[in-house]
């Protein structure tokens, strides 16, 4: 007879399991690091540049002033989503589901159709401004092709769930992050983007609209920030969620937003064209 034990073989990712159930402690795989990366990477897209972009571009702010707005609005905002993220490793249940103990099912149910809205809204936003940016470094794809494979990638993401998500962020987050700060540096050495504009100036208005955009563009993560803690061990304690997820938030958000402030200085008009140009420019030095 043939005593020896079977072969376990391990997979990178799994579909996932639980969905909106409890995550068993058993299963609960993430951890700061990984939480962190999370949110580190979900900032790191072309709608962040181009919202980034608002400040200089759309409403005329000097540099060091657009920075400034975009710096205090995340700081406020991202409190009030990181606060929700806090409830995750003791609940282990996603961010809309918890909402059923203050609003009750149908209230939270309302609830849930606002927030699925808003996320398909977001969702095809990220699509558009991804498209427009991989087509103004590259002009001759094919635009639909383009989308279908952003949604396509997005798609696969959802469904095998939170295991891909945090294996994959860690090492996507590194190379999107040097890519930008690629990009920010040749921004930087170009003298008709950091010096001043003729037309730029500061204004209240203009300083205060950035930074309610910053705290809105934070608060929208609030509906489902514990459907990633939630995977932390529930000795992990609401404080290390908070934190992590706090500066996940804001350091990937103020990062990438401050290049589009660079490229809305470089080209107010259309600051993907200017992306365009630097990635040219970038080619033809090397």
């Amino acid at each position: 007879m043939n005593h020896e034990p079977p072969v376990v073989t391990k997979s990178f990712v799994r579909f996932e399991q639980q969905h909106i159930l409890p995550i068993p402690e058993t299963e609960r795989t993430g951890t700061n690091w990984s939480l962190f990366a999370i949110w580190f990477g979900l900032n790191l897209m072309p709608l962040t540049v181009v919202t980034g972009a608002v400040a200089s571009g759309s409403y005329g702010l000097p540099i060091g002033w657009s920075i400034a707005a975009i710096l205090v609005g995340n700081v406020i905002g991202s409190f009030g989503s990181a606060l929700h993220a806090s409830q995750g490793p003791h609940l282990g249940i996603p961010q809309m589901l918890q909402a059923r103990a203050q609003f009750g099912y149908l209230g939270a149910s309302l609830f849930a159709v606002i927030a699925f809205v808003m996320f398909m809204g977001f969702f095809a936003s990220i699509l558009l401004v991804a498209k427009d940016s991989l087509l103004a470094v590259f002009p001759d794809l094919n635009a639909s092709v383009a989308i279908v494979v952003f949604a396509a990638i997005g798609t696969i993401l959802c469904v095998f769930g939170y295991d891909m998500l945090r294996k994959m962020m860690v090492y996507i987050s590194i190379l999107i992050a040097l890519a930008v700060l690629v990009s920010m540096v040749m921004l930087w050495t170009r003298p008709e983007v950091t010096s001043q504009r003729a037309d730029a100036e500061f204004t209240f208005e203009g300083f205060f609209a950035m930074l309610a955009i910053g705290i809105v563009w934070q608060l929208a993560y609030a509906p489902y920030v514990s459907d990633y803690s939630r995977y932390l061990p529930k000795d992990t304690g609401p404080k290390a969620a908070f934190w992590t997820t706090y500066l996940g938030l804001v350091v990937s958000s103020v990062f990438v937003m401050t290049l589009g402030v660079l490229l809305g200085a470089a080209n107010p008009e259309n600051p993907l064209a200017a992306l365009g140009s630097t990635s040219a420019r970038s080619v033809s030095w090397s």
